[in-house]
């Protein structure tokens, strides 16, 4: 008799992560007809109204991001998430799930950091040289960031495509297909984060005026 497999999905926020969450639930529906999956995402966000309309069992927790504007809120951040850790337990011990699927970014947000260093900086002085009306020092300080961030993301972009098998491994997958599918998608993704670097860094410069 075969085993009934149980997937538990977690991720959401954003449609970056929700709808290739659901993307892989229903490839995974379409091979294991008969499995269960479960999503859990946080109360609140869109993942609540968008999962169960493609037709799947959501639970939520309670757990936020942090307020970086009013640091006193964060004990009440820091409550929640506690309290989700043991609701997030609690659902794997008694959904009892044969395999998890964690739906983000890692290595794309990570990427957000590293170009936050040029942005910030290129930000800054074109908005004091503009604010003190020195068009011609702020034009060269808007060059050198915006040179600083494509070097950046080249420098990402082949770190990415040349040690993609070694970033896979940080997660020590056993599935061949799934390292396969990893690799890959570390390639495409991060290898064209220039793009990203460059989108991100010239709303710096553009919000400096």
């Amino acid at each position: 008799m075969s085993q009934h497999l149980k997937f538990i999905i977690s991720g959401g926020g954003t449609g970056g992560h929700i709808f290739p969450a659901i993307s892989i639930a229903n490839a995974i529906k379409a091979q294991e007809p008969d499995c269960e999956i479960l999503f859990v995402g946080a109360e609140g966000r869109m993942e609540m109204q968008r999962v169960p309309a493609a037709g799947y069992e959501i639970k939520g927790l309670p757990v936020s991001g942090f307020d970086r504007q009013h640091l006193l809120r964060n004990i009440g951040v820091l409550w929640r998430l506690w309290k989700s850790q043991r609701m997030a337990k609690r659902i794997i011990r008694e959904f009892g799930p044969s395999a998890a699927v964690g739906v983000g970014g890692m290595y794309t947000w990570l990427s957000a950091g590293v170009i936050t260093l040029a942005r910030m900086g290129g930000q800054v002085l074109v908005g004091q040289e503009l604010g003190a009306e020195n068009r011609k020092k702020a034009a060269s300080y808007a060059r050198a960031s915006v040179q600083l961030g494509i070097l950046l993301g080249i420098l990402y972009g082949l770190i990415s495509l040349l040690f993609a098998k070694q970033l896979v491994g940080y997660f020590r997958l056993s599935n061949p297909a799934a390292i396969a599918d990893g690799i890959r998608y570390i390639r495409i993704v991060c290898g064209l984060v220039i793009f990203f670097f460059m989108t991100f860094h010239l709303t710096g410069l553009f919000n400096a005026q």
